[in-house]
């Protein structure tokens, strides 16, 4: 009985041993490869994010009072709600 340099001294004479030290290094590692583990999975998503569709000048048109891009078969833009007379 008495101080233990090392904690595998004090689990070899069976002596209750608080382990906060261990426990906080489990954390740390934990939370480290996690982070790192994170920041991998969004540059892969990034590299495999599509590339962005642009709509096609045939099928859309511009409105004439927001210029916001609506289908040529449009009778009221989606936007402001205007009446097209185009």
């Amino acid at each position: 009985m008495g101080p233990y340099k090392t904690l595998p001294e004090a689990q070899a004479d069976n002596t209750v041993t608080v382990n906060v030290g261990s426990f906080f290094n489990a954390a740390i590692s934990f939370l480290i490869v996690a982070a790192v583990l994170f920041l991998v999975i969004r540059a892969i998503n990034k590299l495999r994010r599509p590339e962005k569709v642009t709509a096609d000048p045939v099928k859309t048109k511009e409105c004439s009072f927001c210029f916001s891009v609506i289908s040529v078969k449009a009778t009221r833009c989606s936007q402001c709600t205007a009446v097209l007379n185009e």
